[in-house]
């Protein structure tokens, strides 16, 4: 029990409230979840350019994904929920399927299980890419510049980026959508 209260500082409350903004952002609880597990995947796959990536199983699993990721999820969901704001589907309708020219047909069965079209599929994978990207940027730029985690530019640049994906998932989607 030690070693999990030893976790608990300000990275805690700056994963949270990472994840608030996030929901804030993509709006949709299943892509929210698929990228907070996505993102431990790519914690450790850069942990040899990144030490502060090295963390034990647990602290991925419990404290990571189960723990700061998804409380920060479900209280952005709750915050949109309570305010009346819209929640992102991000499924788009196809007027018709084409069956014409499947080169894996057991994959695309696959797919369709979860997405209804290619076009729903394409923004899944559009999305995470951007996600994954944008949230190893800031540990990219701390470790490369030397940054000290306390300066408030880190905080500042944080906060642009929030605004810049609020506006560019809200026009994603209103195009996407039709709207």
């Amino acid at each position: 029990m030690y070693k999990i209260i030893d976790k608990f500082d300000r990275f805690v409350v700056a994963h949270l409230l990472g994840w608030l903004g996030k929901g804030l952002v993509v709006r949709n609880f299943l892509y929210l979840n698929v990228n907070s597990i996505l993102f431990e995947l790519v914690e450790l796959k850069f942990r040899n350019i990144l030490p502060n990536f090295y963390e034990c199983w647990w602290d991925h699993i419990l404290l990571d994904v189960l723990g700061c990721n998804l409380f920060g999820i479900l209280m952005s969901i709750w915050a949109m929920k309570y305010f009346n704001v819209e929640l992102y589907k991000w499924e788009f309708s196809d007027p018709k399927r084409r069956k014409k020219n499947i080169i894996f047909p057991k994959l695309d069965k696959l797919i369709r299980l979860f997405f209804n079209n290619s076009k729903t599929f394409a923004i899944f994978i559009f999305i995470c890419i951007i996600m994954s990207t944008v949230d190893l940027n800031i540990f990219i730029i701390k470790a490369i510049i030397q940054i000290d985690v306390k300066e408030s530019l880190l905080i500042y640049r944080e906060l642009i980026m929030g605004f810049l994906g609020l506006m560019a998932t809200y026009e994603l989607n209103k195009n996407f959508n039709g709207k």
